[in-house]
């Protein structure tokens, strides 16, 4: 269902690259995208929202698309409590307790099967060839890859990070399902690695709290391999072979120190 209005949204809730958050009436909350382009991936979003929903994973239910003047967006439950990311840096202490948490649920998830969404090796496959900068080396070899890689049926968040994760009542709550895929679990691990490498302390920490910060992160993502292997009794010997074709699906959002870091892993991979 589809819907027109000239009712302006309410308390700005969270930002992103693709869309704003915000409040709206009746306990609710509305996702505006920032451009035409960003809103191709809304009707996509909006059924896989409801995919993982049907399937049992803990989502915010998707009411319908809105339109407010020329802006395109979608309306959902409004889930009162913070990011992931945020409770991390307010108490540190709960480190350990949070990653568990944030390991466990991916470990569920990926024990989900979908026949309904995107397969993930088509996905990546046509949006790499889709992206005019990239490479043309890297394109080949990320194209390349993706037919070495083993074919799944697993639900596949593919932004699985802390910002993308509310905690409400001391439940995780899993937002943005605009990538999500059924695939390899690898690859879902392998983008929440690179995702988890690339994070930075917000702007005005000290350079005190930035060290602190980004010793939690590195902590975080030793606990979460470590866990998310015990867990899931799944090998993850495949990691850097998904790092071609997440770095190849991702490039034009990575600075250009880290296009250099990764291209740099890549060529030093594949001599």
């Amino acid at each position: 269902m589809s819907a027109t209005t000239s009712i302006q949204p309410g308390l700005l809730l969270g930002k992103g690259g693709s869309s704003n958050v915000y409040a709206w009436k009746e306990n609710k909350a509305i996702k505006l995208y920032h451009s035409e382009e960003k809103a191709k991936m809304m009707e996509r979003e909006m059924e896989n929202t409801q995919i993982a929903r049907k399937a049992g994973l803990p989502v915010p239910k998707v009411y319908q698309t809105i339109s407010i003047g020329e802006q395109k967006g979608l309306v959902f439950d409004k889930i009162p409590g913070e990011t992931l990311w945020t409770a991390l840096q307010k108490k540190p202490w709960k480190l350990l307790r949070l990653v568990r948490k944030f390991t466990d649920l991916q470990v569920h998830m990926h024990t989900l099967q979908s026949a309904d969404m995107s397969e993930l090796k088509d996905y990546f496959r046509k949006k790499i060839e889709e992206k005019t900068a990239l490479p043309p080396e890297l394109k080949a070899r990320a194209i390349k890859k993706l037919g070495e890689l083993p074919v799944a049926s697993a639900i596949c968040h593919l932004d699985y990070q802390v910002e993308n994760i509310l905690i409400h009542k001391e439940d995780l709550v899993l937002v943005d399902w605009s990538n999500a895929c059924a695939g390899d679990p690898v690859a879902d691990v392998a983008y929440t690695c690179m995702n988890l490498y690339r994070s930075k302390a917000p702007v005005g920490k000290s350079v005190y709290q930035k060290i602190l910060i980004r010793m939690g992160l590195s902590y975080f993502i030793r606990i979460y391999l470590r866990r998310y292997k015990k867990k899931s009794g799944r090998s993850l010997h495949r990691l850097k072979d998904w790092l071609v074709p997440m770095v190849a699906m991702y490039f034009q959002s990575l600075s250009p120190g880290e296009k250099k870091v990764l291209l740099q892993c890549i060529a030093e991979k594949n001599k």
